[in-house]
């Protein structure tokens, strides 16, 4: 797919997007009176970049196809302080598929990423079924229901909004019940690790998300060690010696609390990476008096 902007004085928020890897972002100068162009720029550890733009000319445009997952700011360097945007790529949406009948059982309960598409296929019951969302407890979401699903065919819905949609076919209500959770896509979260790390070495990320580690130019080499620190915490895979300016990746699949050090350093250099499941139910108790 290909995202325009009118890149200009007036650009404003426009100029930040979201699209999909392999994406093409078309800039269209708006007919200022000046010309512009766009350059890509480093604002933050783990910001991606992408080849530069020449002056383009009023009317005239730039694009760019974005082939790997990141972050890319960019600015006019004409105009540096009103100008400036970032694109983030994310990966390409996908489709579950659920055989959806008597038997579905379990598999119509699933997890996926906003952007993602459900495909339900009748699986060739005796009798047609359908697709009802429904709302069970408060802040449950719902999407558009199918009609009718003859034995072998399909309907599909795309679920854009995070949330948890529960839902059910109205022909075997207490049989065939599914619910899909939609979550914010993995990222990826940096720590530039070293003497200098400090606080930001602790923070919360979400249940798939990656950290990745890059030593900051410090004068020894580091390492990334888990530990335990108190009953509960939990352990990840630690990192052997990092080089200077080199780097170490862990994705975190369960939540809990997860410390680490650097054992080098032990004294200066920690840190806690606290992992949280957005799709975990939480249980309110209400009293009636």
């Amino acid at each position: 797919a290909t995202h325009s902007v009118s890149w200009g004085l007036s650009s404003g928020s426009a100029a930040t997007i979201t699209i999909n890897v392999g994406d093409t972002v078309t800039w269209t100068t708006n007919l200022d009176l000046a010309p512009h162009n766009v350059i890509s720029r480093t604002l933050s550890l783990g910001d991606g970049t992408f080849t530069s733009s020449g002056s383009i000319s009023s009317g005239q445009s730039y694009s760019y196809t974005f082939t790997a997952i990141g972050t890319y700011p960019y600015y006019c360097t004409v105009h540096p302080g009103s100008m400036t945007g970032t694109i983030t790529v994310r990966p390409p949406p996908t489709v579950s598929y659920v055989s959806w009948g008597l038997s579905t059982g379990s598999a119509g309960t699933l997890t996926i990423n906003a952007g993602d598409t459900v495909q339900w296929t009748t699986n060739l019951d005796t009798a047609p079924h359908n697709v009802r969302s429904r709302i069970l407890v408060l802040g449950d979401s719902t999407f558009t229901n199918s009609g009718s699903i003859s034995n072998g065919q399909s309907y599909s819905n795309t679920f854009n909004a995070i949330g948890t949609y529960p839902y059910y076919c109205s022909v075997h209500a207490s049989t065939m019940t599914g619910t899909i959770t939609v979550r914010t896509p993995p990222t990826t979260h940096y720590v530039s690790w070293g003497l200098s790390t400090g606080s930001a070495g602790s923070f919360t990320i979400n249940v798939g998300d990656m950290v990745t580690w890059t030593t900051n130019l410090d004068t020894a080499s580091h390492n990334v060690i888990s530990r335990t620190l108190m009953l509960g915490d939990s352990l990840f895979t630690s990192s052997g010696t990092i080089s200077n300016g080199q780097s170490y990746s862990f994705t975190f699949t369960t939540a809990g609390s997860y410390p680490y050090y650097c054992s080098v350093h032990s004294g200066t250099m920690t840190g806690t990476v606290t992992v949280f499941d957005p799709t975990a139910t939480t249980t309110t108790t209400t009293t009636t008096t």
